[in-house]
């Protein structure tokens, strides 16, 4: 894999988009560490809530935050590849996050955006008029994320 030199500047703006990702009572259980040209996510169990004795919400929450670093990446004009638990014998490493340049669209720059405009909202939901076409809106909107949609 070729190495390129990322200016710091954007992986610290990046990380700050990052962590705005919700999480569970937005307690942000997750650790960032920046080694060479690696970024690494960590799980900071310091943080974790006991209301969340598995860690499983933790769990989502530092993937909601990977997924806005990625987002925030390709807004400056850089593609991520992730190693998900690099390190087996450490459940609390989750990723290693590497770089390579790329051009930058439009729509990426509005997802980053985004980013900025979100908010909580605690209130329910209201009931689904038309469930498929609400299944078929989701599925466009994860796109081609390593995601998976269970509805």
């Amino acid at each position: 894999m070729t190495k390129a030199a990322i200016p710091l500047a954007e992986i610290e703006g990046a990380v700050l988009l990052a962590c705005r990702a919700p999480s569970i009572h937005n307690s942000q259980p997750w650790q960032w560490v920046l080694e060479s040209a690696t970024l690494s996510l960590y799980l900071d169990s310091d943080r974790l809530l006991t209301i969340d004795g598995s860690g499983r919400q933790g769990l989502l929450s530092c993937g909601a935050a990977l997924d806005h670093f990625r987002v925030a990446m390709a807004a400056t004009g850089w593609n991520t590849t992730v190693d998900r638990f690099p390190d087996l014998d450490n459940y609390q490493h989750l990723a290693d996050i590497h770089f390579q340049p790329a051009g930058v669209t439009p729509a990426q720059r509005q997802a980053a955006d985004a980013i900025l405009g979100r908010r909580t909202d605690r209130l329910p939901f209201g009931a689904v008029d038309d469930r498929p076409a609400l299944e078929k809106l989701l599925r466009l909107a994860v796109g081609n994320r390593p995601s998976r949609i269970d509805v």
